[in-house]
C-alpha cells in the first residue's frame, strides 16, 4: 500500500480550492496557473508537477466544484434528466453564480448540439459548453455589479 505524502495532499487541496474560487469569480480565462499559484501560495512548479497545463487544472477544479453525479435510472429519459438537473441545481446552490443562469447557459448548447444539429456530445463539446456557461455567468455578474 502506497502512502501519499501529506504535503502533496495539502498542496493539491490548496491548489484545487484556489482554482475553484477563481473559476467562480474570474471564469476559465482568469483561472491561470499564475493566478492559482498566487491565490494558493503553492509554487507554479509544484502545480505543474500535478497538472500539465491550465486545461487539466480547470477540469479537476470543475470536478471538485461540481462532481459528476452517478447516472440516475428512473426508468424514463424525462425522469433521468430531471434527476440530473436537480442534482446539478443543488450543487450550484452554494455557488456565487445564479444557478438558473448557469443551468440555462450549460444545457442550451448541449441540447442544441444533440437534438438540433445531431452533433456528438464529445469531450470538446462538453468543455466548450462549460466554458461558455462559466464565461456567460461571470459576465452577467460583472454587468450587474
Amino acid at each position: 500500500m502506497t502512502r501519499t505524502d501529506p504535503r502533496v495532499v495539502r498542496s493539491r487541496a490548496a491548489v484545487l480550492a484556489a482554482a475553484t474560487q477563481l473559476l467562480a469569480t474570474d471564469g476559465v480565462a482568469g483561472t491561470t496557473i499564475e493566478a492559482v499559484a498566487a491565490r494558493s501560495g503553492v509554487a507554479k512548479t509544484t502545480i505543474y508537477r500535478h497538472w500539465p497545463d491550465q486545461r487539466a487544472l480547470v477540469r479537476d477544479a470543475f470536478g471538485v466544484a461540481l462532481p459528476m453525479p452517478a447516472a440516475p435510472d428512473t426508468g424514463t429519459l424525462a425522469g433521468d434528466l430531471l434527476a440530473l438537473a436537480t442534482g446539478l441545481a443543488r450543487a450550484l446552490a452554494d455557488s456565487p453564480a445564479d444557478a438558473d443562469a448557469v443551468l440555462d447557459a450549460l444545457a442550451g448548447p448541449l441540447f442544441h448540439r444533440r437534438y438540433v444539429t445531431g452533433g456528438p456530445l464529445d469531450e470538446g463539446a462538453i468543455r466548450r459548453a462549460a466554458d461558455l456557461a462559466c464565461h456567460s455567468c461571470c459576465q452577467d455578474r460583472h454587468r450587474s455589479a
